[in-house]
């Protein structure tokens, strides 16, 4: 957490629109958030920033966000940060994939604001299991 006791959050998505989307959830909760739109500049900024939350999509150029996931679980920097993994797969394969790079867990596309809320919050776990959005979202 930063000196204001906000988490400090990293956006990493490709498409603008989920971006913008997350962005202003980002506004509405008052937590300070960068963006980035691979997983390149993902690792270059988790490198330089102590980010706490990291929103990753799975699908994107250069770096997808499992190897990227996996690269920034390598430096010391990428220890204690949750990574969320974005995404519209919910298959067997993609949640052992999440898992496997490092993963914290993963919500399904499209991302609705309780969710973020509450991972922004600490709360996510709590809310995972008493939410009726539950089947959106998975957890490990």
């Amino acid at each position: 957490m930063n000196e204001t006791n906000k988490p400090h959050i990293l956006i990493v998505d490709d498409c603008a629109v989920n971006q913008a989307v997350l962005a202003k959830f980002m506004e509405k909760l008052d937590v300070p958030y960068r963006c980035a739109f691979d997983g390149l500049e993902a690792v270059g900024l988790a490198k330089k920033n102590n980010f706490d939350i990291i929103f990753m999509d799975c699908h994107m150029p250069i770096y997808n966000g499992y190897t990227t996931t996996a690269e920034i679980r390598l430096g010391e920097y990428g220890q204690t940060t949750k990574i969320y993994a974005l995404t519209s797969d919910a298959t067997q394969h993609n949640r052992n994939m999440c898992e496997l790079c490092g993963m914290d867990a993963f919500i399904l596309k499209p991302v609705i604001f309780e969710s973020v809320k509450a991972i922004v919050n600490g709360s996510f776990y709590d809310y995972f299991l008493s939410s009726p959005h539950h089947k959106s979202m998975v957890s490990d």
